[in-house]
């Protein structure tokens, strides 16, 4: 395409410029990618900066469960079937497995958003970049308090969310923001998956990479490149209250203590517990499914730690039931370990270190792989930490069995500690 007499500056397109240079996705997407965008939206009376900050203030809220918000939806159509591609389907066949169809309302959007919330809201009709025909004007959301949760707007000009004032962004801009802003019906989007978990990102994406055989209809604009979402990516439909902040004590002989109190939600089963080396690192799952409020963490290395804890619930839907997880709560300390964490090989190899025969009646073997020459010392502790076993082993190159009879000890769980150099591993074993 090449194009030099566009209405806007912006579409203008020549080949090799970088905008518009592919109209269909060239592979697979692989990303969840959304927008938060406040610029060049001078109708409302505040800064970028304030509205940016409304929007994540209302984002947080929604994510603590504290919204109340009402399961139910809203569809204002104003173009029927229109030969066929019945736009409003991306309201009527998304929202049905959201909410159930007994919680769907044909209603004006405007004035009906305005004296009560919805969760999810669908309005189409002939646009332009600033209006939507029996539907309103960017200056609705200046006017009005739109609560929409999930808002999605089907016009003409509505993609191009980059022009002044524009349509598509006005309900994340209003003082009780929308937090998803999305333009549904070229292609059709595909949202039952949020019915059970999944975040709307995901969603997206699916949606962005349906060929129209995946999910259909797909609409006559499968896999181009101009479908986007404006909001939230992460957002998903149910949130559960949190609990109370981790408290955490540690020290050498006892392990990490990490307690917390109760989500006030009362359909929570139970709690599971993450650990992570850095605040905003990758946390890992250290626990199952506790039905108390306390956790000890065993295995570690010696160091400042971030612990996670997150409430779970079996949730509800029309569609049906799903683990639902809440948004963790985080406290971080020095921590101390009665045992080192198994070193976990990659799939096909041979492990580090291996105890056997686990359990036994008291002959313990513990073989080492691929070490370099040096010392080893294999201490046991017993489950309260106190160490009852202790000896040294000279290793050769590469693999080692060392041999213990340990008849002596009493039966139960143990920790067996092994240092090689530098290296360090640890694991249980049981005696019968």
């Amino acid at each position: 395409v090449n194009n030099t007499g566009a209405s806007r500056l912006e579409n203008e397109n020549i080949p090799g410029d970088g905008k518009f240079d592919q109209s269909y996705l060239p592979s697979e997407l692989e990303l969840q990618v959304s927008r938060i965008d406040f610029a060049n939206m001078p109708a409302f009376a505040k800064t970028e900066v304030q509205m940016m900050k409304d929007y994540l203030n209302k984002d947080h809220v929604y994510k603590m469960d504290s919204l109340g918000m009402i399961k139910r939806a809203l569809i204002d159509d104003n173009f029927g079937a229109f030969g066929g591609e019945a736009f409003a389907a991306n309201g009527w066949r998304n929202f049905n497995p959201l909410v159930g169809r007994d919680s769907i309302r044909e209603l004006d959007f405007a004035s009906t958003l305005n004296a009560e919330p919805y969760q999810w809201a669908y309005a189409c009709g002939p646009g332009s970049y600033t209006t939507c025909g029996s539907v309103g004007a960017t200056t609705t959301f200046t006017a009005y308090d739109v609560h929409g949760v999930f808002t999605f707007l089907f016009g003409s000009y509505f993609g191009d969310f980059d022009a002044p004032n524009t349509f598509l962004r006005a309900p994340m801009c209003s003082d009780n923001p929308a937090l998803i802003s999305s333009w549904a019906g070229r292609p059709n989007q595909f949202l039952h998956h949020m019915a059970l978990g999944e975040n709307i990102g995901y969603s997206n994406l699916q949606s962005q990479n349906n060929d129209g055989f995946l999910y259909g209809p797909g609409g006559p604009t499968n896999r181009m490149v101009h479908q986007a979402l404006l909001g939230d990516l992460s957002l998903r439909t149910d949130y559960i209250k949190p609990n109370g902040k981790p408290a955490i004590t540690s020290t050498a002989t006892t392990g990490t203590n990490v307690s917390w109190t109760s989500s006030p939600d009362a359909g929570v089963i139970g709690y599971y517990v993450y650990r992570s080396h850095t605040e905003f690192g990758t946390y890992s799952r250290r626990s199952g499914l506790l039905t108390g409020n306390s956790f000890v963490d065993s295995f570690g290395t010696e160091g400042m730690k971030y612990y996670m804890v997150r409430p779970a619930k079996i949730q509800q839907t029309p569609s049906g039931n799903y683990e639902n997880l809440g948004i963790g709560t985080v406290d971080s300390a020095y921590c101390y370990y009665i045992g080192f964490d198994v070193n976990v090989p990659e799939a096909g190899t041979k492990p580090v270190v291996q105890l056997y025969p686990n359990p036994s009646d008291g002959e313990l073997s513990v073989v080492m792989y691929d070490v370099k020459e040096g010392d080893a010392a294999i201490t046991i502790f017993d489950n309260v930490g106190r160490k009852v076993h202790e000896q040294k082993k000279q290793l050769a190159p590469g693999s080692n069995r060392i041999k213990m009879a340990l008849d002596y000890l009493p039966a139960g769980t143990y920790i067996v500690e092994i240092k090689a150099g530098s290296e360090k591993y640890a694991g249980k074993w049981i005696k019968n």
